[in-house]
């Protein structure tokens, strides 16, 4: 199968994670990646695995064609989106990537919802969507996979990475839930890793500058020395006033003030360090994915590849995390060593490339196939 991804050529070094994800899945399993541009070398002295064919011939001989909601950084998403469809005259499928952060994200666009289907991260089942729309996520790359190497649990640092690069009202409010449990028992690991690839090895550097500053050798080590991480993310949300940001806040601050609605959902809760955790093996909390509605393809099982913290029951949390340091004190820390070997396993078994896209071919498959 030949595969283009389009609007390459606006950046010739960073390819979007999920792109990237896809282009190194798809190549696994012996399809042909093609570009407007060469990009996406798994090292700095590898071919390229998306090749440049800037012509329209390749692109229209394609069996698909692959949009990335970040090409909104570089041009009129819109106005591509309407030229290639132009172009292909709608004879060849087009899948939209949409891993934007925010409630009205780049695919509820006219042209992007039209795409044969739309990928979603952060996709949440108590939110309303257009019926194009399908769950995806983050995921992993085989360059993640090749720069995390987890230490075993008994060796690892009795500490919890909460080193947040960026604010959200969620992590503040589970901060403020979290931080007072985890005092007794986990040492709390505030650092910034510096992003200096200078400091790096030559194929790290060149990494780092692939993935936009997303790969740093330092912060891989480190949290593969520590027992856990806090990686939950995103906005809570009521069940109403979700139309965009802008309503959402305001529904929010009233019910602070008069608190009549309890949050029952949470956008934007997809993000690196969630994926970046579990490839770790580390002890990797968030909120209950499932009770707020986050849905991906195939779902974690809470307290056992994750922890997934009820902020109406902390309770539960505290006599897990009791329990499981209990053990460890006894020198059989078997809760511990069970969920960090199952986060690893979960992320290796459902997300990793070319499981990704044999579940990307599927529903292309699936798309195709004539109505009963």
């Amino acid at each position: 199968m030949k595969i283009y991804f389009y609007g390459s050529h606006y950046d010739h070094v960073w390819v979007p994670h999920q792109c990237a994800v896809l282009a190194e899945g798809l190549d696994l399993l012996g399809h042909e990646c093609y570009g407007e541009a060469a990009k996406m070398r798994p090292s700095v002295d590898s071919p390229a695995i998306i090749r440049e064919s800037p012509g329209q011939t390749t692109l229209l001989s394609s069996d698909v064609i692959i949009v990335d909601s970040h090409l909104s950084l570089f041009t009129d998403l819109e106005n591509e989106l309407k030229r290639l469809f132009s172009l292909t005259k709608r004879n060849i499928p087009i899948v939209f990537i949409d891993e934007s952060d925010g409630l009205r994200t780049p695919g509820f666009g006219k042209h992007a919802r039209a795409c044969d289907f739309v990928l979603k991260s952060h996709f949440n089942r108590k939110m309303k969507y257009p019926g194009s729309f399908v769950p995806w996520q983050f995921g992993i790359s085989k360059r993640m996979m090749d720069a995390i190497h987890p230490l075993p649990v008994q060796k690892r640092k009795a500490a919890i990475a909460v080193n947040f690069r960026v604010k959200h009202q969620l992590r503040d409010y589970m901060n403020h839930l979290v931080l007072p449990i985890i005092h007794d028992y986990w040492e709390t690991d505030t650092t910034t890793d510096n992003n200096k690839p200078e400091e790096f090895s030559p194929n790290d550097q060149f990494l780092f500058h692939q993935a936009r500053g997303r790969h740093n050798p330092f912060y891989y080590q480190r949290i593969s020395r520590n027992m856990a991480m806090a990686a939950y993310g995103g906005v809570f949300c009521l069940p109403f006033g979700n139309h965009d940001k802008y309503t959402a806040k305001i529904c929010r601050v009233i019910n602070h003030t008069i608190p009549l609605f309890k949050y029952d959902r949470v956008r934007q809760w997809d993000s690196w360090r969630f994926w970046e955790s579990m490839l770790a093996g580390c002890i990797t909390l968030h909120v209950d994915l499932e009770k707020f509605g986050c849905l991906m393809p195939v779902m974690p099982l809470n307290f056992h590849d994750y922890i997934g913290i009820d902020p109406y029951h902390p309770q539960i949390f505290k006599d897990w995390i009791g329990a499981a340091m209990d053990e460890r004190k006894k020198g059989s820390p078997k809760l511990l060593e069970n969920m960090s070997a199952a986060s690893r396993d979960f992320v290796i078994k459902n997300y990793a490339p070319p499981v990704v896209a044999e579940r990307f071919l599927d529903l292309l498959k699936k798309s195709q196939a004539p109505s009963a």
